[in-house]
C-alpha cells in the first residue's frame, strides 16, 4: 500500500462553491476553516460565467454532486482544460 500523508496541504486563496444552498453550508465551514474565503453560487452555469469574468480570482471549486445534473459534469473538463490552475473538488460523492 502506497504511503499517505495527512493532512494535504494545500494553497489557500478563493473557492467557488457551486450547488444548492443546503449542500454548501457544510463545505463552506470546513473550506474557511482551511483559510480558504469563498464565494457561493446556485448553479454551475452562473458560476462558469463568474469564472469566465474573472478566471485569475479563484484557486478551486467545489461542486457539490448533489446538485448537478449528469450533463452539467462536463464543468470538471471544461476547468481542467481551460484554467488548469483551478483545483476542482468534490463533496456528497455517495450514492
Amino acid at each position: 500500500m502506497a504511503g499517505v500523508s495527512l493532512p494535504v496541504t494545500r494553497p489557500t486563496g478563493r473557492a467557488l462553491i457551486i450547488g444548492l444552498p443546503a449542500c454548501r453550508t457544510a463545505p463552506l465551514n470546513t473550506l474557511q476553516r482551511i483559510g480558504f474565503t469563498c464565494a457561493e453560487i446556485d448553479d454551475p452555469y452562473a458560476a462558469m460565467a463568474e469564472i469566465c469574468r474573472r478566471p485569475l480570482v479563484y484557486r478551486a471549486i467545489i461542486l457539490s454532486l448533489a446538485s448537478l445534473y449528469r450533463e452539467e459534469m462536463a464543468v470538471i473538463q471544461s476547468v481542467k482544460r481551460r484554467w488548469p490552475h483551478i483545483d476542482v473538488w468534490l463533496t456528497q460523492t455517495d450514492g
